[in-house]
């Protein structure tokens, strides 16, 4: 009978309730507070239902481009290429981590450039393009040790040994996995370095070597405890209790039943661990796994009441891409139990959500256009308005140029004027003293003629 046995990762799972506190309070926000709260809406959905962060990651992208905020703008388009990422929409998470690369690599950001290649080459992990995972990682990996960066350095050669895990060059990918422990124990980084002994763990895990796995997979566990990581503590309990079952598939003796119970242990502590912290995701994926040990145990009825539990739970966090496997699961537990009517019921339902999962992708694409046709028209309307404002500028500077030089025009005429008049003024006075000079002289030439006359 098929399973789907998830390796679940990824930070503290944040809860329905912290989105709708965030939800509340996004109305009487200014424009850069609400573009870093429908962020951080983003992020918590994408915790437990990452196709209900596209929207608000979205949002911020176009308000930031409405603001001009270039570093908010590069931060919304990583934020919505992980939550297409996690959505199955691989070739729109690419596309929204090269716009923010560019972005970032004009703002001179390279730190921030080598943290969106280490996404985008985990994308392209998942597309099966190695080739252009490992450029990835390679690129973060020269950027980082260029700004001697090691915890980065250490997270590129996770992303390179994950890609090397995938072409199943088991040797190369434990070689980057230990260069990376090595670094994070270096700078004492304990959370990567149970992250690094996880991995190791899969590693393992795939090469059949259970035994070292489990090994890995402790000594991750205790690291854990140390911090009092609890969630993590959860996740490592339920890998436990999947390297357990593996070996009971394979194991075609008698003890396998032992191995079983094994499984159906740890996965029983990862449960109430990850009821206790609220990992809900987390609580649906060790359901389905319970769901897979009562199955392997030929109990197909605890199977689907396992499955049950797993299916509501991922309806009511929107985890549509749990819910779709878990449908094909219950059918395939019904047709154990021989109840073929609800089987083809199950199958039904997973066939049309899997149609429907398909259909919300397109539309998803179609949402991804609108929104850059919307983020063209802001920075359309920004240039024209950019445009507006300098030909104000312009038009303002030539009127003050004209205004400055119709009053020194002005000015230099009445100085001129001024100067004229004070010339003006000089003649006449000089005038009207030669006058009054010569108006003497006459008094005193007739004066003098009338003596003359008056002798004679």
């Amino acid at each position: 009978m098929l399973f789907v046995i998830v390796f679940f990762s990824g930070s503290i799972c944040a809860q329905p309730d912290k989105a709708d506190s965030i939800s509340r309070i996004l109305g009487f926000q200014n424009d850069t507070n609400r573009v870093r709260l429908l962020l951080q809406l983003s992020a918590a959905y994408s915790a437990y239902a990452p196709r209900k962060g596209i929207q608000p990651a979205s949002d911020a992208r176009i308000l930031s481009a409405q603001i001009g905020n270039d570093r908010l703008e590069a931060l919304s388009l990583t934020t919505l290429g992980g939550v297409y990422h996690k959505s199955g929409n691989y070739d729109d998470a690419i596309d929204n981590y090269e716009q923010s690369q560019k972005i970032y690599s004009q703002l001179g950001l390279d730190d921030s450039v080598a943290h969106v290649s280490i996404m985008e080459g985990n994308v392209y992990i998942d597309k099966g393009n190695y080739d252009e995972a490992l450029k990835q990682s390679f690129n973060s990996y020269s950027l980082y040790q260029k700004l001697g960066n090691k915890p980065g350095m250490a997270s590129a050669l996770i992303v390179s040994s994950n890609v090397y895990r995938a072409m199943h060059n088991y040797n190369k990918a434990v070689s980057d996995l230990d260069q990376a422990l090595s670094i994070s124990r270096e700078i004492g980084d304990k959370k990567n370095e149970a992250g690094c002994l996880n991995n190791l763990s899969n590693l393992y895990g795939d090469k059949g070597d259970h035994d070292k796995a489990i090994s890995y997979l402790e000594q991750a566990k205790e690291i854990y405890e140390s911090l009092n990581d609890r969630f993590n503590i959860g996740k490592i309990l339920n890998n436990i209790g999947t390297v357990y079952l593996e070996m009971s598939e394979t194991d075609t003796s008698a003890g396998s039943s032992g191995l079983l119970d094994k499984a159906e242990d740890y996965f029983l502590q990862s449960l109430e661990i990850r009821k206790q912290v609220g990992d809900k995701r987390g609580m649906s994926l060790t359901l389905n796994n319970l769901a897979a040990v009562s199955a392997d145990k030929g109990n197909n009825e605890k199977a689907v009441e396992y499955l049950t539990r797993a299916i509501e739970i991922a309806k009511n966090i929107g985890a549509l891409d749990l819910e779709v496997d878990m449908l094909e699961a219950l059918s395939e537990c019904y047709e154990g139990i021989g109840d073929q009517k609800k089987a083809l019921d199950f199958m039904k339902q997973y066939s049309a959500m899997k149609d429907s999962l398909f259909s919300e992708n397109l539309s998803e694409s179609v949402a991804e256009m609108q929104a850059k046709y919307g983020v063209e028209k802001a920075e359309g309307e920004a240039l024209a308005q950019r445009q507006q404002n300098r030909i104000i500028v312009i038009f303002s500077i030539i009127g003050a140029v004209l205004l400055l030089a119709i009053v020194f025009i002005l000015w230099n005429r009445a100085v001129t004027r001024k100067k004229v008049n004070v010339r003006l003024n000089q003649q006449k006075q000089e005038i009207e003293q030669k006058n009054q000079e010569l108006h003497a002289a006459n008094e005193e030439i007739e004066l003098k003629n009338k003596d003359i006359t008056d002798s004679i």
